[in-house]
């Protein structure tokens, strides 16, 4: 029979490793100096034996920057740079809202090589601002060639693009406590589209918390360019240049009823069962499970939601018409304005701003008729979208056709406080 050997000893240090690492495995040892960290953008979707007393128990939350934070990131990745005395790091920073570290780090960056194309010797402020609106829009055509602004665009379609934004922009800054206007561009180097960007509320960046009366104004705001297209092209003229904003509106009305429970006819009652980022698509939660009426009723409630935020759009365009058409002819013919010159234009125009950022009493009638509001209100609009409707045949189109393009009999407009300049970013 044979006989198993002695096992050879082991050397005193690798008994001491070997006991160490058994003392460390076993979570009760906290002097070992060693710190685990982890990152996740939904803790509430983190299994209870992650975050259980002794392991992931501990949580910091690392919120965006504020103004005031990203003003000094914005300074700290500018040391190395030659930059220009007069940049106002405060004021970009504002305009810079929902900005990461990173992204403010990529945007000096990319606002040095945007000094370097031009000749520059220096970021100037204007760089920054150039390279800020490169990050929101890429200026490249359909078949992702660049673009020159030598290429033939034609005229129809930067009209379009242009009614198309000026009712974005208008609508936009005529919400009260509502985003602000930063820029507003048509055909950005010639590619036919457009945009019109608004600086996010800092204190939705810190909370997270968005009221009612916000979110029924972000609905708005999301219709507003289908509103102005359908005014003065006509339901044959609506295009898919919508569609983007048809879907960020679709999900800020389904979130604002089947989730935060604000919806008036069912109440407050959450249908969603999982959590998620509020107000973003790419984390849109699931539904629950519901009866086919309960599911229905909320369907009918999101739709109403979306036809009465583009019936007030349209009341508002229409009621400022004078302004909108001289909003639209200065985007064609100047391309791009800040936010300072369209409520200056609008100031201008005497523009007349919602009363409310409420949606409730606006919509359609069982004509196509807008609704809501008082009697001399009610008629203005129908007056006013009889006019803008689409001409009948063999007359002629005021936008493309060489008319005044004005809308008839306006009458009263929409009752509130009178328009002014509204500080913010320019």
């Amino acid at each position: 029979r044979s006989v198993r050997p002695p096992p050879l000893p082991l050397p005193a240090d690798s008994v001491q490793t070997i006991n160490q690492l058994l003392t460390e495995m076993d979570g009760f040892d906290d002097n070992t100096g060693v710190v685990v960290m982890a990152a996740t953008n939904r803790p509430a979707s983190l299994d209870a034996a992650l975050t259980r007393p002794g392991r992931f128990d501990r949580m910091v939350v690392l919120p965006l920057p504020d103004a005031v934070g990203r003003a000094a990131i914005l300074r700290v990745h500018a040391r190395g740079k030659r930059v220009e005395r007069a940049v106002d790091f405060d004021r970009v920073a504002r305009a810079a809202a929902g900005f990461t570290g990173a992204m403010l780090m990529n945007l000096m960056n990319s606002a040095a090589i945007v000094a370097v194309r031009r000749g520059g010797t220096a970021v100037a402020e204007a760089d920054i601002f150039q390279a800020m609106e490169d990050g929101f829009y890429n200026k490249g055509g359909a078949d992702g060639r660049a673009l020159d602004t030598d290429d033939a665009l034609a005229p129809r379609t930067k009209k379009a693009v242009a009614l198309y934004e000026a009712g974005r922009a208008l609508v936009g800054c005529l919400l009260p406590r509502y985003e602000e206007l930063a820029k507003v561009v048509c055909c950005p180097g010639g590619a036919p589209t457009g945009f019109a960007h608004f600086v996010p509320l800092e204190e939705h960046l810190e909370t997270g918390v968005m009221t009612r009366g916000y979110l029924e104004s972000l609905i708005v705001a999301r219709m507003a360019g289908r509103a102005a297209e359908k005014l003065t092209l006509g339901d044959g003229g609506l295009s898919t240049a919508s569609a983007g904003d048809v879907m960020a509106a679709t999900s800020v009305a389904r979130d604002l009823v089947t989730r935060a429970g604000l919806g008036r006819s069912l109440g407050p009652l959450s249908l969603m069962d999982t959590d998620a980022v509020f107000g973003r698509a790419d984390t849109e939660p699931s539904i629950a499970g519901l009866g086919t009426a309960t599911a229905a009723a909320a369907a009918a409630e999101v739709e109403a939601l979306l036809e009465a935020g583009e019936a007030k759009a349209t009341a508002g365009i229409v009621a400022n018409w004078g302004a909108f058409h001289a909003l639209a002819a200065a985007l064609l013919e100047r391309e791009e304005m800040s936010g300072a010159d369209v409520r200056a234009l609008l100031a201008a125009e005497g523009a007349t701003p919602y009363a409310d950022p409420f949606i409730a009493g606006f919509g359609w009638d069982e004509k196509g008729v807008l609704a809501g509001g008082d009697e001399a209100t009610v008629a203005a609009r129908t007056a006013a979208f009889a006019g803008g409707a689409p001409a009948p045949p063999g007359s002629a189109n005021p936008w493309f056709d060489g008319g005044v393009g004005r809308l008839p009999d306006l009458g009263t407009p929409l009752s509130g406080p009178s328009f002014g300049a509204v500080p913010g970013v320019e």
